[in-house]
């Protein structure tokens, strides 16, 4: 079985797959270009990738580069932390130009 791969700011990374280092470095590098807060990413057993701040959880997938879903998703979360709102995010299938949408959680 698998472990996870995790990574958190100012911590060493949790990494079993070497082959993630170029994608853990990527969104590294975007969070800090789009000033995207963050706690801790997470690369599930198919490589993909979940951002988690505060408590919003943003599905990215499993791309080599992430430069739309940041750039996209800056402003949202920005604005979702702002509000306190709580909720999932789905970037999974994301186009340029599409909608970015917070589910929330049922009451």
């Amino acid at each position: 079985t698998k472990n996870l791969t995790t990574f958190t700011l100012y911590s060493k990374v949790q990494m079993e797959d070497d082959s993630l280092l170029s994608q853990i470095l990527n969104l590294a590098n975007l969070f800090k270009h789009y000033n995207v807060n963050w706690d801790k990413v997470i690369f599930d057993s198919k490589n993909e990738a979940y951002l988690y701040a505060d408590e919003i959880q943003v599905s990215l997938g499993k791309k080599e580069n992430y430069d739309e879903e940041i750039s996209a998703l800056s402003s949202v979360l920005a604005k979702v932390e702002k509000n306190g709102q709580t909720g999932e995010i789905d970037l999974r299938n994301y186009k340029v130009g599409g909608d970015v949408i917070l589910k929330q959680p049922k009451k």
